[in-house]
């Protein structure tokens, strides 16, 4: 099972749909190999979905695992950004 839980929630294929996901996956690769999991919510589909999390803006990721709960939002294109928000300074290989 995956350490890192990730949810990326998104608007349809955007082009910042497509960079916040590149650069998600990018960072993720590199700070945890393949110890995490990324789920994929496109609210246009399942806009229900949105509701548990509280998402009003797209795209945005929610770490779920390890706690606390983590989102940023945006294109997630700040690597240092991205490590500070989401509380993974000390997760670097």
């Amino acid at each position: 099972m995956a350490t890192y839980h990730l949810m990326l929630f998104h608007a349809g294929d955007s082009e910042l749909t497509c960079r916040a996901l590149d650069n998600l996956r990018h960072f993720c690769y590199e700070q945890f190999g393949d110890d995490y999991a990324l789920e994929l919510v496109d609210v246009l589909l399942n806009p229900e979905c949105t509701i548990p999390f509280h998402i009003l803006l797209t795209p945005t990721v929610v770490v779920t695992a390890p706690a606390p709960e983590r989102r940023l939002i945006g294109d997630l294109s700040d690597v240092e950004r991205l490590r500070r928000g989401l509380g993974m300074l000390a997760a670097t290989r």
